[in-house]
């Protein structure tokens, strides 16, 4: 039996509006961002049945999940291990300043992230690693059942590469999640099979599309 899972990328935050590097950065939602969470949080209670919401430990996720958890009388599980990616030193630096201060860096990581290993941080296969064993833990703990998970671009996009089929050194042929896109997908014997990849219409004027930048 399977496990449907909802991953649901975090609203608009304060780092996506100003253009730095959220990364642990405990940001919030933007005004932009809190009506989005209440816009997926409507969408998913009326077209799911949802059994538990999970979330990133980061603020922006959990004030995504917040609208979620309190229309179904839940609360919010939280799990570090579904945060974004460590920038270490990018955390919190303009997009502008890291394509100036660290140009073959910024270069590399946007034609290939898997051949970079952020400066004193994280890479995307340790990324991939956490995710996924918090994945495989909530599924088998939630087996037969449908669960939300509120989390990040970059651990989307290398949990993206275990759905596509694709190794980690093709990541960047995975789209990036929209903020407070919804992606159904099912959990069985260990893999993960997608169902509907970046749900956004319900978004109406609040929808906003990400680009290919860092």
């Amino acid at each position: 039996m399977k496990t449907k899972i909802l991953f649901i990328r975090h609203g608009e935050s304060e780092a996506n509006q100003l253009g730095f590097w959220g990364g642990r950065v405990d940001v919030s939602l933007t005004e932009t961002g809190k009506n989005q969470a209440e816009m997926v949080a409507k969408f998913v209670t009326e077209n799911y049945a949802v059994d538990e919401v999970y979330s990133s430990t980061l603020q922006r996720a959990l004030q995504t999940a917040a609208p979620i958890s309190r229309i179904l009388g839940k609360k919010t599980i939280e799990d570090k291990r579904l945060c974004e990616i460590y920038g270490g030193i990018f955390d919190g630096m303009k997009f502008e300043q890291i394509k100036q201060d660290y140009p073959e860096v910024f270069s590399v990581w946007n034609e290939n992230m898997s051949k970079v290993a952020l400066p004193n941080g994280e890479n995307v296969f340790e990324v991939q690693k956490r995710g996924f064993e918090a994945i495989e833990e909530i599924c088998k703990n939630n087996f037969g059942k449908t669960v939300v998970i509120v989390t990040h671009r970059v651990i989307l996009r290398t949990i993206q590469c275990l759905w596509e089929n694709k190794p980690l050194s093709r990541i960047n042929e995975c789209e990036w999640a929209d903020n407070s896109s919804v992606s159904e997908v099912d959990y069985e014997n260990g893999k993960l099979y997608p169902v509907i990849i970046n749900q956004i219409g319900f978004l109406g004027n609040n929808a906003k599309k990400m680009n290919s930048i860092m």
